[in-house]
């Protein structure tokens, strides 16, 4: 049961969706389940066929697609649903019975940490499969997915998928290498909350976004766009977003940044990675 007092519903392949549980219900009850009415979204899953699947720009990083390629586009039949804008893909604690990558779009994820605060914890794109987790049999989800922009993403049963990974071969290092990169996500996560002043904690963040997805023009200068709300950047450094406010006037008064809602230019990438390290921010009275 999510902290919004809702109960997941049963995953169909056109996706799920959350009504209000009635009083009493533990949650993950499945017995519960048989007496709650699934609310249907307006588009349909439909079946993705093999030509399809070859014209998805998203197929080089995509599992779904390998596994079909490598047995010659028969045997597995993913399907594909469209979302919406702000629609809820899945929620913290909803079983992993499907394998979903995005095909297009951009799919946000959060969890509650201990405090019950929602943190940000990455943006999904296209050819990123959703939680290795799906592949554990009885998993659930630890986290939440909600589309940032319309999207679509295609989904296999797991235990189909987990079926076709027995044998091994290429398709399995590859999901070795997406669980890598998962795991480096959370060190990057640990390394913004180590102990260090909040200054640096921000700045860095602001390096790994520019890093990972901005755009450096030809004067070196570089384009950020954040892929996360002020609050959520807070969350993620462990401060108050009163505190990441400061922060931020400060930067812009140092010409370390420029910020217009998500909007961020950065004048020297290099500098600003300097800045992290500077005690100038402490003896300003930033934390």
């Amino acid at each position: 049961m999510g902290r919004s007092g809702t109960l997941s519903m049963p995953r169909s392949p056109s996706g799920g969706c959350s009504i209000p549980a009635p009083a009493g219900l533990a949650p993950h009850d499945d017995r519960s389940m048989e007496h709650l009415v699934t609310v249907k979204t307006e588009i349909e899953a439909r079946e993705v066929d093999a030509a399809d699947c070859k014209r998805c720009a998203a197929r080089a990083h995509c599992i779904l697609y390998k596994l079909r390629a490598r047995q010659g586009g028969t045997g597995l039949v993913p399907r594909k649903r469209s979302f919406r804008a702000k629609e809820m893909v899945f929620s913290e604690g909803d079983p992993c019975r499907d394998v979903m990558v995005v095909a297009r779009g951009t799919i946000v994820i959060r969890r509650h940490d201990p405090a019950g605060d929602l943190l940000f914890v990455e943006n999904a794109q296209a050819g990123r499969m959703l939680e290795c987790r799906a592949l554990l049999p009885g998993a659930r989800h630890l986290a939440s997915a909600k589309t940032q922009c319309a999207s679509e993403i295609c989904s296999a049963p797991a235990d189909a998928i987990r079926k076709r990974l027995e044998t091994g071969g290429p398709v399995v290092i590859e999901l070795l290498q997406q669980a890598g990169r998962e795991l480096e996500h959370v060190q990057k996560s640990i390394l913004l909350r180590a102990a260090r002043p909040m200054h640096a904690r921000v700045q860095l963040a602001l390096q790994m976004f520019a890093e990972a997805q901005g755009q450096q023009r030809e004067g070196g200068e570089w384009h950020v766009e954040l892929p996360v709300q002020r609050r959520d950047l807070a969350a993620m450094v462990g401060a108050r977003p009163e505190t990441v406010s400061r922060i931020i006037h400060w930067m812009e008064q140092e010409g370390l940044a420029r910020f217009s809602g998500r909007h961020v230019e950065i004048p020297n990438l290099e500098l600003l990675g300097n800045a992290c390290h500077s005690e100038k921010a402490t003896t300003s009275g930033i934390p």
